[in-house]
């Protein structure tokens, strides 16, 4: 039976909305500094044209402006930010990871490499699950949306066009049945993990 991380799609829109908590919309206040009060204020530490900024064992290196119709700075430009849960380096636009970066789940060990725009996945990128298996490919609002290749911890491999993270009708080149026809069972079982997660406020795992 194909294993259940063909199906772990379901999980990234889950952990996203966790690490969009800690990401996206949380501009970071701070009234215009003169020189004399610069010590103030001991979370912004101005360093070598970037800001450093600490809090809720939160940390974000890298580039800050100043937020469009407000009076505070927010993650702007290239910068690494790091929580208990997520460690994302690349690009930010107003707050929100937008352009190319690279995004890491450290509670499961999995990765996302590619495009974003406005906190998600979207373009091009590739997304490799700690156990092994990857897709690599087009992205839509989080999800497999596109021409892609997803490859199982087995090493069959699955090439064509995927739409809202299934491949219907797709068949791995060494042959077996379509993706769609494994689905249900599995399926149900990922939507009842995450919908415990999403009550809990809570990144789940699931073997992939």
């Amino acid at each position: 039976m194909l294993p259940l991380g063909i199906f772990f799609f379901c999980i990234v829109p889950c952990l996203l909305p966790a690490a969009a908590v800690a990401l996206r919309g949380r501009g970071i206040t701070m009234p215009p500094k003169r020189k004399s009060d610069k010590k103030e204020d001991p979370l912004f530490v101005e360093e070598e044209g970037s800001y450093v900024h600490e809090k809720e064992s939160a940390r974000y290196v890298g580039g800050v402006r100043r937020a469009t119709g407000g009076n505070f700075r927010c993650r702007h430009g290239r910068g690494v930010f790091k929580s208990p849960v997520i460690r994302y380096e690349g690009d930010w636009n107003e707050d929100e990871m937008h352009g190319s970066g690279e995004l890491r789940f450290l509670a499961t060990g999995d990765v996302y490499r590619g495009q974003f725009a406005h906190g998600m996945f979207e373009g091009t990128g590739t997304y490799i699950w700690a156990s092994g298996s990857s897709y690599e490919g087009a992205w839509r609002a989080n999800r497999m949306h596109g021409i892609g290749t997803y490859t199982d911890v087995d090493g069959k491999v699955w090439n064509g066009k995927f739409y809202n993270g299934t491949g219907p009708g797709l068949t791995p080149f060494a042959g077996g049945a379509c993706i769609i026809d494994k689905t249900a069972s599995a399926t149900a079982e990922v939507e009842k993990v995450v919908g415990e997660a999403q009550q809990a406020g809570t990144p789940t795992t699931a073997a992939a």
